[in-house]
């Protein structure tokens, strides 16, 4: 679900508004978009259950000023047009995500340097979003629009999870279209920031997919340079000695990631808090 797909983004609806509220909103959609969309986004805020898919994807805490400035910023970014980025007050961890999970897709990036920070931005504020975290962002909001809270852990941990694998794509989506030595650029330079995290974790799995294949086509052309070699063809060297290279090159993030895993360093890493940001907290 994009921002624009969403059922709060659909009916111009904030998290305290109530369900009365909610149904004169989808009132007025009713003439600008069509009757099943308006109603598939009204009974997914006015049920309990399919509301706490689309809270986790907005920005809960936000007053009405606040959220229309981060979706005019957002539509802004839609349009092509590369605005300043609101600034949130005292914003709630869910906002602050989601403000950049949102414009990730959207935004140009000047550098290579802004989109690694973008993403341990990200990486950082997921982690900060455990359960009990979000569970209270998320019920100052329900109980000020008088919905039932949420009370069911088990629930929440299931829709985070989910939560975590639409972020995992959403990143995968932008960086891997990336040309291939700054895809590489971009996961070594992430792994020597020494930030440990769940979405830290799938772009590096993400990458090893990637690459599976030129690794492996790699490592068969290295056995046959190896075996020209070994027949007396000297001419061979020079290409063994470049194959060798590349495979190690690509193949240097997933054997940091494997040492890791064993030697337990995970654990042990920290997240800390980026000296700078593009975006704001």
């Amino acid at each position: 679900m994009t921002v624009f797909e969403n059922p709060f983004y659909l009916l111009g609806a904030g998290t305290r508004d109530d369900r009365w509220r909610i149904s004169a909103l989808a009132e007025e959609k009713l003439l600008s978009i069509g009757g099943d969309t308006v109603t598939a986004a009204r009974d997914a805020l006015t049920n309990p259950q399919k509301r706490l898919f689309a809270e986790l994807r907005w920005f809960p805490g936000l007053g009405k000023e606040e959220l229309a400035n981060v979706i005019g910023f957002l539509n802004e970014l839609k349009n092509g047009r590369k605005t300043a980025v609101p600034a949130l007050m005292n914003s709630g961890i869910l906002a602050a995500l989601n403000l950049r999970l949102c414009a990730f897709p959207l935004w140009s990036f000047d550098t290579d340097a802004e989109l690694k920070q973008i993403i341990l931005d990200i990486n950082r504020l997921f982690e900060a979003a455990n359960a009990e975290t979000v569970k209270a962002e998320l019920n100052r909001d329900r109980i000020a629009a008088g919905f039932l809270p949420v009370s069911d852990d088990a629930e929440l941990k299931a829709a985070l999870r989910i939560y975590r694998d639409d972020i995992r794509q959403t990143l995968h989506d932008k960086i891997s279209v990336l040309p291939p030595y700054r895809y590489l650029k971009l996961v070594e330079e992430l792994f020597a920031a020494n930030q440990a995290g769940g979405v830290f974790d799938d772009i590096l799995a993400g990458y090893e997919l990637d690459v599976m294949t030129e690794v492996k086509e790699q490592k068969q052309q290295i056995y046959i340079l190896i075996s020209a070699l070994k027949n007396g063809d000297m001419q061979s060297a020079d290409k063994l000695a470049a194959a060798l290279e590349r495979w190690n090159l690509l193949v240097l993030p997933c054997r940091r990631r494997r040492k890791e895993e064993v030697s337990g360093i995970p654990t042990a890493r920290k997240s800390p808090t980026p000296s700078g940001s593009s975006l704001p907290n």
